[in-house]
């Protein structure tokens, strides 16, 4: 959980990942040093196993080298057998309390995101004052994650296409868990938004029990002048009017995309959902019954190119 933009782990062994991002297609090795904040001194370096390129790399603390009650920070960098990365990354903030106890209702959603979605895109956590519970920044575009679930949005604010996407069966405040910003709700859905790396964002939806909806709009409106085109495993691509075709390769960039939907249950086996465009929105639609394994995780993801297209609104 995080709070502040400082993670929190209760335990001296936590297990640390990032997203190995090379350009190569073979094995890559992530390298994990982490210092402790008060004295500066790096605590240890550790090897991960080696991963396929642009996938999850992770290590799992030994035992003895961390100590509760002290904050620590880590950064990575990786090697793919000829070249290490162009330097180290951010370093990464998190305390260790081992008698700390996350907060019951949303911490079990935070890390059931993490499982469904892979993690390693999440973008390190960030605070802005009293306003935003995480910030994702790349050259192109910032991402910002309200604390207020009750009347927040995710602000998509990139040159492009700004937007404002709202979070839906959102609580009053938001809780940071593992990266992500949990939103509890009352009712049989609750939200977790995750803003990813790459300045984009997914919002997922926690299914609690069978009275939830079958169907979920995604909170983007397809903006004037732009037309959506579905593919077939799913995922949905955004156009300025004219610069599509049905059924064919587009003819210019995307100015928006939507990864092909998704939904796990609680085992991590796949439930049948898709897209369904209806008007200016996206729906998701998701198939399950009172015999799914609940909790269920539905979870879209969306970004914005950094290319104009002169003929899109702007």
């Amino acid at each position: 959980m995080s709070s502040g933009g400082v993670f929190k782990v209760n335990t001296t062994t936590p297990i640390l990942r990032f997203t190995v991002d090379t350009n190569g297609e073979g094995q890559v090795t992530g390298t994990y040093e982490i210092t402790d904040t008060a004295t500066g001194d790096v605590v240890t370096t550790l090897s991960a196993a080696a991963v396929a390129a642009n996938s999850t790399s992770q290590v799992k603390v030994p035992a003895g080298k961390l100590t509760t009650g002290r904050t620590y920070s880590f950064r990575t960098t990786s090697y793919d057998g000829s070249h290490y990365a162009n330097g180290w990354s951010g370093p990464v903030l998190f305390t260790v309390g081992t008698s700390w106890t996350p907060t019951a209702a949303r911490t079990p959603w935070g890390w059931l995101a993490n499982t469904c979605s892979g993690a390693a895109d999440i973008a390190a956590a960030a605070s802005s004052g009293s306003s935003y519970a995480a910030i994702s920044v790349t050259e192109e575009n910032v991402v910002s994650v309200l604390w207020d679930g009750a009347n927040g949005a995710i602000d998509v604010q990139n040159e492009l296409m700004p937007n404002k996407l709202t979070i839906p069966a959102a609580g009053s405040d938001g809780t940071q868990v593992g990266g992500n910003v949990v939103y509890a709700s009352t009712g049989s859905v609750d939200a977790v938004v995750q803003p990813t790396v790459d300045g984009g964002s997914r919002t997922l939806n926690i299914l609690k029990d069978s009275s939830a909806p079958h169907d979920y709009e995604t909170s983007f409106v397809i903006p004037a002048g732009m037309s959506a085109v579905t593919y077939e495993d799913g995922s949905v691509s955004l156009y300025a009017d004219g610069d599509e075709e049905a059924g064919q390769a587009p003819v210019a960039e995307a100015a928006g995309f939507f990864d092909a939907p998704w939904a796990k249950d609680v085992n991590g086996s796949d439930v049948a959902t898709c897209y369904q465009v209806v008007g200016d929105r996206l729906v998701q639609h998701v198939e399950f019954d009172a015999n799914s394994a609940f909790p269920i995780v539905i979870g879209p993801a969306w970004w914005s190119t950094t290319q104009k297209i002169t003929s899109a609104p702007q």
